[in-house]
């Protein structure tokens, strides 16, 4: 025990334990007189570490313990509060020896709180000797702590790696988890109980270690120690029945249970029954905090293992019932990934593909359709992936030969690890389709013949009572009526205009009561409120004329017809109303006024509510809105002005004079007058004077109306000519004071664009273009020079070809090599394939030398504007002003466009030059068989193509016709079907090699070359390469001819050229002549038909073959072989003279177009006539 030294009231000295007085000793830091003695000091210490340990016992139990223990030991700082507390800061008087030890003391204590394993020994007997053992108790106590913390984390860890094994099932987790709980907690058995607590029933459902506690058994509630744990908010421990107070429950009596410990388990927050872990022998210690813990951390895992165990047994209980259901369904339903890839399906699937589950379970949704489906499918899955829902129809493909027609609805759902996946159902639709296509055909006859002639039948039959009265479905059109709707006399003559119903009525009732017919015009509103004017006819049916009786002239039925005659109508009375509006125009006397009438007038005829008229203000140089309908606020906002030089629709349809069309299909063609909401508007040029407006909201302008706006603008043109004129007799002085520079100069401009674009119409040669344009252009008051010219033959100077104004010596002055450092605007412009302008000279005259020279000669301001058609570059045109700031971003489009007109302007004399020409450039070319369309054919058929002749070429589709040699038709045909610019392909003919008729995309090498004036003489492709030889005049550029080429096949290479003379110049005039008096379409049936073997014995295409080619029918294709074939043979024999040909071409306009010749076609038909206009045999004919 230890002893704590006293002090006598009267100072006597304090004595040893051995009752003998204590040595006085040095005291320590030089103390006062007084100071506690060393051995009284230590002794101090001990009382305070003793006070310390106590407290670290009470506190100890689990991690907190363990660290105030190692706290208290862990360092110098520890032992010098231990100092202060016990002394009280008065200082302690020691011996050197002593103070070693304490020092020794403290250093073990450091070390022990590094980890290292120290003893606290010593063979000291006093007081420190009492202190060393305390503190070795305490090291003893934190040590043992730790071991505990160290095995409770090791066995938190063989817990989480026994629910974290993927490789365990549930029930083996189990088992390990109430096996680990045994090891842990030093008992026999683990078990997991299940408690029905409304029923007290209670039984162990699994047992793991000894066998006292027998799996299966089935008690009370009552009778076990869990209706302790049930009721418990924390974990239950027992460690000794007897001893706690449990001597005498039945857990103990009839179980024999000597220690519990035990958890609920809570299944979806509902009671489960309890994890208890038992021993029959009691426990000597209770349970400590750590095991409890452990207990509940256990019966948490197992919760979750059996709420997962009930959530997948639901889940497959749920599947089978759903399996069950999709099974009994005779529709396909089918699951597929995100990838397209088959997940599940119902036994309707296999039946009706004939594909085996282990067939199906590889495969993906594209698996089940035709290559030419395939990517609707693919289309029709990103749809479901994107909006989450689509309907799919194909036919499917099956083990077998059969394809029926399904029809697929799919909507997004997710799984259960929330990925995104496919559900939906497919029926067959294949016996719904046919009756839909035989429903069809017949509906659709006839409906065509109602609509056609455009008239509905009726019947009123008078013998029944009351009155039956019968519509055709085209008499319901008419109204705008249901099918099903009943309809009566009385209801049929409320369906008219109220002030036309007496009149109709009378009639009617004539008719059936006199038998007395009528013939009128009256006014229908449809249900959606429309109104129509139509031919109303009624003819009474008399009981003799069906033979019911004798001169019976008893009406016994009324019948007749109503035709839609509205258009005539509206047409009759518009023109009546554009007359009178003729009529008050002559009246006006301002422009104003006038449009303002022409808006009114308009508005009384048209169906149209945005209407305005835009006049040209000559002092703005702007379009202003002269007047507008009160409904063009609704569309177009405030009606803007629009300046010159807008590039507007509303400006251009003004500059070119020609009627514009603007639909919301094509942004491009959107104008600031235009509101977001019109979804058409029409301009319509009035001469010089502005624009008609009319715009639509939610509609579009149709035929009709543009016929009568144009009729109405003619008669507005007029007017404001005479207005115009009238005015300028009056305010001509006014007006030529303010007209603005600016504005002349932008129409000067405008109109000799205009007439130089009609000169390059009439124009035959390059080099009457090259002269005329400048001329024009040095004939303005506007323009001080102008020149053309175009490339040396190395491409890097310009030589002028022709030139006009007072400019010529500027010429002989500058370079015009497009690599100077400052290049003249020609060559710049050269060089760039863009228009440039300078607008003022002075600018470039410190850095360019051709400026000075520019200056000299009295020359301002420049735009030069290349001549470029289609990637091929004929030269340049440069404008010079004798002002500066002359040309701008107006003049630079202006002139821009007419450097194009130009350019195409010399591509079409060179190409008419080269099929009149007798002299020729023949120009040998080659190229790889991998840069063209017929090197492919070649290449993959190891086979000679040859080129036979080109039927048709626009910008999207090339017809020609090629020859294979060396090669099996149907493997060329299978090469062809391959090749994804290939749209349609057919084999004309395989005698002597076979021909193809071809279909294709866009561009290709012969349409390039003739398109460009070229004349392809042969054109041979091998697999090595390509070989084509092809004449172009001799005035083509031969180096731009082969860049163009190249441009858009990359390997061309010029092998040869030479010049040629050809001796069919008189045989293709001969030809010119011939095709002279056909239409574009007669030429190219005639053509067509031609490559395609009609004309040869015995045919190897037919009529139905061509006009499948020109996606037309047969009854065309015969009709214009007939009349080209007629028109031919008039060239060749008919004696009249050319007069009466001119007057026969003029009686049949050259360009009828095809419905015109379907008409007489159809009627050709009626009569039995035979298209192809030949005599013979009925196995001959097409």
């Amino acid at each position: 025990m230890v002893r704590f030294p006293c002090w006598s009231d009267g100072g006597d000295r304090a004595t040893n334990r051995d009752g003998r007085p204590a040595t006085p000793t040095t005291r320590w830091g030089g103390g006062s007189p007084g100071s506690v003695p060393l051995r009284g000091g230590v002794v101090a210490v001990i009382a305070v570490a003793s006070v310390a340990l106590a407290a670290w016992a009470v506190a100890g139990g689990g991690r907190m313990g363990i660290d105030a223990g190692a706290g208290w030991l862990g360092g110098r700082g520890g032992l010098v509060a231990v100092w202060g507390l016990g002394l009280g800061g008065v200082g302690l008087v020691s011996q050197e020896g002593d103070r070693a030890a304490i020092e020794r003391l403290i250093d073990r204590i450091d070390r022990f709180q590094a980890g290292e394993e120290v003893a606290f020994e010593t063979d000291r007997e006093d007081e420190l000797g009492d202190l060393y053992a305390a503190v070795d108790r305490l090291a003893d106590s934190a040590r043992e702590r730790r071991n505990d913390a160290n095995e409770s984390e090791r066995y938190r860890r063989r817990l989480y790696r026994i629910t974290a094994d993927p490789d365990l099932d549930d029930e083996e987790k189990v088992g390990r988890l109430l096996e680990l709980g045994c090891d842990r907690l030093d008992v026999e058995c683990g078990a997991i109980t299940r408690i029905d607590e409304e029923t007290g029933r209670y039984e162990v459902e699994r047992v793991e270690g000894g066998d006292f506690v027998e799996e299966g058994l089935v008690t009370d509630l009552s009778q076990t120690f869990c209706r302790n744990t049930v009721t418990s908010a924390d974990i239950l421990g027992i460690y000794d029945a007897v001893s706690e107070g449990y001597g005498e429950d039945p857990g103990h009596v009839q179980l024999g249970i000597g220690c519990y410990v035990g958890g609920k388990i809570l299944v979806d927050d509902e009671l489960y029954g309890t994890l208890c872990f038992v021993d029959p022998e009691a426990r000597e210690t209770s349970f400590t905090h750590d095991e409890k813990a452990f207990v509940d951390l256990m019966s948490r895992c197992v919760a979750q293992i059996y709420e997962r165990r009930e959530r997948e047994r639901d889940l497959a209980e749920y599947r089978e019932f759903t399996d069950d259901i999709l099974d009994a369904v005779d529709d396909v339903y089918y699951i597929l990934g995100s990838d397209g890839r088959l997940r599940r399906w119902n036994e309707t699937l296999p039946e009706v593909t004939g594909y085996t589950d282990a067939e199906l379970g590889e495969m993906y949704a594209t698996d089940f359709f035709a290559e030419t489906h395939q990517h609707r499918a693919v289309a029709a899955i990103e749809t479901v992936l994107e909006s989450g829902h689509a309907v799919f129809e194909a036919p499917i493909l099956t083990s077998g030969d059969e394809s029926p027609y399904y029809e697929f609805v799919a909507v997004l759902v997710e799984d259960l690890e929330g990925e995104p996946c496919i559900a939906g159902i497919g029926r067959d639709v294949s016996d719904r389709r046919e009756r839909e296509r035989e429903l069809a055909r017949t509906s659709d006859l006839l409906q065509q013949a109602g609509r056609i002639a455009d008239i509905g039948g009726w019947e009123y039959d008078a013998t029944t009572d009351p009155p039956e009265m019968t519509w055709t479905d085209q008499l319901y059109r008419l109204h705008g009526l249901p099918l099903d709707t009943d309809i009566d006399a009385g209801t049929a003559v409320d369906l008219y205009h109220p002030d036309d119903r007496e009149r109709i009525r009378t009639l009617f009732g004539r008719a059936v009561e006199t038998g007395e017919g009528y013939d009128m015009e009256v006014r229908l509103q449809t249900a959606d409120g429309s109104e129509r004017w139509v031919r109303a006819i009624g003819e009474p049916v008399f009981a003799d004329d069906t033979g019911e009786g004798d001169d019976d002239r008893t009406v016994i039925s009324v019948r007749g017809s109503i035709q839609d005659i509205t258009d005539a109508k509206e047409r009759e009375l518009a023109l009546a109303a554009l007359h009178e509006t003729a009529r008050e125009l002559l009246g006006c006397e301002t422009r104003v006024a006038a449009a303002e009438r022409v808006v009114a007038g308009a508005a009384d005829v048209l169906d149209v509510s945005c209407l305005g008229v835009y006049l040209l203000d000559v002092s703005s140089n702007r379009l202003e809105p002269a007047a507008t309908s009160p409904g063009f606020a609704d569309l177009c906002a405030d009606a803007p002005t629009v300046d010159a030089g807008d590039d507007s629709p509303l400006w251009n349809a003004f500059v070119s004079g020609m009627v514009t069309v603007v639909d919301d299909g094509n942004p491009a063609d959107r104008s600031a007058v235009f509101g977001p909401d019109v979804s058409e508007g029409l301009l319509v040029p009035i001469g010089d004077h502005g624009v008609f407006v009319a715009a639509v909201g939610d509609d579009t302008i149709d035929e009709r109306t543009r016929r009568l706006v144009e009729t109405l603008v003619a008669t507005t043109e007029a007017a404001l000519d005479r207005i115009e004129t009238e005015t300028e007799l009056r305010e001509r002085d006014v007006d030529l004071a303010a007209r603005n520079r600016r504005l002349e100069r932008q129409i000067a401009v405008t109109d000799l664009i205009r007439r130089i674009d009609r000169s390059l119409v009439g124009a035959t040669s390059r080099e009457e273009i090259e002269s005329a344009v400048p001329e024009r252009l040095a004939a303005t008051d506007d323009v001080a020079f102008a020149w053309i010219g175009g490339l040396d033959p190395a491409g890097e100077t310009l030589e002028p070809s022709a030139w006009a104004g007072h400019g010529r010596e500027y010429l002989d002055a500058v370079s015009l090599a497009l690599e100077d450092p400052e290049p003249e605007p020609a060559a710049t412009a050269a060089r760039t394939r863009e228009a440039t302008v300078v607008g003022n000279v002075v600018d470039r005259l410190q850095d360019a030398d051709w400026a000075k020279s520019a200056m000299t000669c009295d020359l301002h301001s420049a735009v030069a504007v290349p001549l470029v058609y289609e990637e091929y570059f004929y030269g340049v045109l440069a404008v010079y002003a004798a002002e500066p700031d002359a040309f701008d971003d107006l003049e630079r489009t202006v002139f821009a466009e007419l450097g194009e007109g130009i350019a195409h302007a010399i591509n079409a004399v060179e190409t008419r030059r080269a099929l009149h020409a007798d002299s020729l450039v023949e120009l040998t070319l080659e190229l790889d068989s991998s840069d063209a369309l017929l090197g492919q054919l070649a290449r993959e058929t190891d086979s000679t193509v040859t080129y036979e002749g080109l039927a048709s070429h626009t910008d999207e589709e090339t017809r020609l016709f090629v020859s294979v040699a060396d090669c099996e038709p149907a493997a060329a045909e299978t090469v062809l079907e391959d090749l994804v610019s290939v749209r349609e392909h057919r084999l004309v003919s395989d005698d002597d090699g076979a021909l193809f008729e071809i279909t294709v995309g866009g561009e290709t090498l012969p349409s390039l070359l003739v398109r460009h004036g070229g004349n392809p003489r042969s054109l041979v492709v091998s697999p090595a390469g390509t070989e084509v030889v092809v004449d172009v005049p001799t005035a083509t550029n031969v180096r731009e001819f082969v860049e163009m080429l190249r441009s858009a096949y990359p390997s061309v290479e010029l092998v040869g050229r030479r010049t040629v003379e050809r001796d069919s110049h008189t045989g293709q005039e001969l030809a010119a002549s011939l095709l002279e008096g056909l239409t574009d379409r007669q030429l190219e049936v005639l053509r067509t038909a031609y490559f395609a073997g009609f004309f040869e014995w015995p045919r190897t295409s037919t009529g139905e073959d061509v006009a499948a080619m020109l996606g037309v029918t047969q009854p065309t294709v015969n009709r214009h072989l007939r009349l080209g074939q007629q028109r031919l043979l008039t060239q060749l024999f008919g004696d009249e003279s050319p007069s009466d040909r001119t007057d026969a071409r003029t009686a049949r306009p050259a360009d009828t177009d095809d419905s015109a010749a379907d008409s007489a076609i159809a009627d050709d038909h009626s009569t039995g006539e035979d298209d192809s206009g030949a005599d013979h045999s009925p196995d001959e004919h097409e």
